[in-house]
């Protein structure tokens, strides 16, 4: 057989694409690219091309989803999902196209851009027979799709022959296949399955954590089920994995066995009780919560000056953040902890009504977080968002862009925006030789591989601001139980960066555990937060830039608290 050469993309070329793809030219401004001779050029053009996220690209993708090569088909399939309109181009590759990994690439894409005439085809999908020892993407890819169009609320998309075929994959022994079906389930949220007895049994039966978690989410959501799910719950509450223990605490709002989770040994499963058991008001949430708000007070100024990721801290702020929300307290600020106060300030500020107040707090405290929520606050409490002008003379910047985008959003203008990153002092030849980055916590050391060939302005933003010691001695912001550990916000209450934005660079890696992805509030705002995904989450892919990934230190990483902080960032170059 012939083999084909494939030449290097070309340094010059590639800065001249990154710059095209950065400044979201216009696709025609890509022709040459997409026309040359070799491969991992037109590869490479195929992915720019889905970054600049304008229909205008279809023409010049559909020609690339034909080519020869399929690393091109496939990289033009994941550009399709990220190109609005493309959803007759993608079922007419579909119709010709014979690769399985190009086709599972296709189908990923149809659950991003497809609608309800598309659903048949992902349905066709799930009956793939896989090869014995050999896996076939296509199963995993069609279910993921299904879920994704559940996600954007397709119509038509929780029927009960959708979730029906689904549920029959339980017999597949293609783990991937299995979660991609159950994650699909999880979305679609169904009142009802055609044999919710099948459901149940595969939950109580799977053997993957992460396929299980999401069976019970799944299981959750029937109506009329709830001796069936509470038996099931029963069943998995003593789990060996913690994920599964979570999933069944956020499951178990009318549950009996619920309170007995708020001593598990676990602190990420008590917390995820915490949220369940507050906003439930058939459990006694009050007898059960305020001994742990009044447990809060343990530490001594010593070592509050040191952390405040304290369990039983963190513990008392969930409860008491909590039943503020659920306006179970009759009086919230009773409850506040002196010990400290602005950790208890924080948990209630949604209780706090008295404008002048707000704004004493927005304008003149000395704590950034309780500033910044003050001001969100006082502008949610406000019919007129001239109201808030005074915010605009503050000197916090964050509180004056807080009375900014009320200000615009009152006069029907779109928010300001943060100017973006100056690349004059980009390097791509510098930039590839970065490797990976060791990030010291207060819990121990998690060391991270950077992608650079797939990210490298988000690589180059990150390791420069890490370089400059940024991120050193930031407490972590936030922590969701078996989802996602946030920092990289210097102000520590997730509204900070470094005064600039950086373009998204999505790509086709995947949001598998321990992914490092760059935090977002619209498109194109990245800055300095990022984020390290606990488990799986297939809902986040190509939606936030991943540009790195955990290969050791994940325990310390799921160890992580909020108010635990980044003792440095050290990066590791070629």
């Amino acid at each position: 057989m012939l083999t084909l050469p494939v030449h290097a993309l070309s340094l010059d070329d590639e800065a001249a694409l990154i710059h095209l793809e950065a400044s979201r030219a216009a696709p025609t401004a890509l022709l040459s690219y997409v026309e040359a001779t070799d491969r991992t050029t037109r590869d490479r053009a195929a992915q720019a091309l889905g970054r600049l996220g304008s229909a205008d690209a279809l023409g010049l993708l559909t020609i690339l989803s034909t080519d020869r090569w399929p690393e091109v088909r496939e990289e033009a399939a994941h550009a399709f999902g990220l190109t609005p309109q493309s959803a007759f181009s993608l079922r007419g590759a579909l119709a010709t196209e014979t690769d399985g990994g190009v086709r599972a690439a296709l189908l990923r894409a149809l659950g991003m851009q497809g609608e309800t005439e598309d659903i048949e085809l992902l349905l066709h999908a799930l009956d793939t027979e896989g090869r014995l020892l050999r896996r076939d993407a296509t199963v995993e890819a069609a279910a993921i799709a299904l879920g994704r169009m559940a996600l954007r609320q397709v119509d038509g998309i929780t029927a009960p022959a959708i979730t029906a075929r689904l549920v029959a994959q339980r017999g597949r022994h293609d783990r991937a296949a299995r979660r991609g079906a159950a994650f699909a389930l999880a979305r679609m949220k169904a009142p009802t399955v055609d044999d919710p007895g099948a459901l149940f049994a595969w939950a109580r039966s799977e053997g993957d954590p992460t396929t299980q978690a999401w069976l019970v989410r799944a299981a959750a959501s029937l109506e009329d089920r709830e001796a069936d799910l509470h038996g099931l719950l029963d069943a998995l509450a003593h789990d060996h994995d913690a994920g599964v223990r979570i999933a069944v605490a956020r499951a178990g709002a009318t549950w009996p066995g619920l309170p007995a989770m708020l001593q598990d040994p676990q602190v990420t499963v008590k917390r995820a009780a915490i949220a369940t058991l507050a906003g439930e008001p058939t459990q006694d949430r009050l007898a059960l919560l305020l001994p742990i708000i009044d447990a809060g007070n343990t530490l001594d100024a010593a070592e509050r000056a040191q952390s405040e990721g304290d369990p039983s801290l963190v513990l008392a702020m969930d409860a008491l953040a909590a039943l503020t929300q659920a306006e179970a307290l009759a009086d919230p600020l009773a409850h506040a902890l002196a010990d400290h106060p602005v950790q208890a300030m924080l948990a209630t500020m949604s209780a706090r009504t008295d404008v002048a107040e707000l704004a004493d707090l927005a304008l003149e405290h000395e704590d950034a977080r309780v500033r910044s929520h003050a001001a969100l606050q006082w502008a949610d409490l406000v019919d007129d968002a001239t109201a808030l002008r005074p915010l605009l003379s503050s000197p916090d910047g964050v509180v004056v862009e807080i009375a900014r985008e009320a200000l615009a959003e009152a006069m029907g203008e779109p928010p300001p925006q943060a100017p973006q990153v100056d690349l004059a002092g980009f390097d791509l030849g510098q930039t590839r030789d970065i490797l990976s980055a060791r990030v010291q916590t207060s819990r121990g050391e998690i060391i991270v591989d950077l992608h650079p060939e797939e990210a490298p302005i988000t690589v180059w933003n990150f390791a420069t601001l890490a370089e400059d010691g940024y991120f050193d001695q930031l407490r972590i912001h936030r922590v969701v139980p078996d989802f996602v550990v946030q920092d990289g916000d210097p102000r520590g209450d997730g509204m900070g960066g470094p005064g600039w934005a950086i373009p998204d660079e999505l790509n086709s890696l995947r949001y598998g555990e321990g992914a490092m992805g760059m935090a977002l509030s619209g498109p194109d705002t990245g800055g300095s937060q990022w984020f390290i995904t606990l488990s799986p989450q297939p809902h986040l892919d190509d939606g936030y830039t991943i540009f790195g990934g955990v290969v050791r230190g994940m325990e310390a990483a799921a160890s992580l608290l909020p108010g635990d902080r980044i003792i440095s960032v050290e990066i590791e170059r070629r």
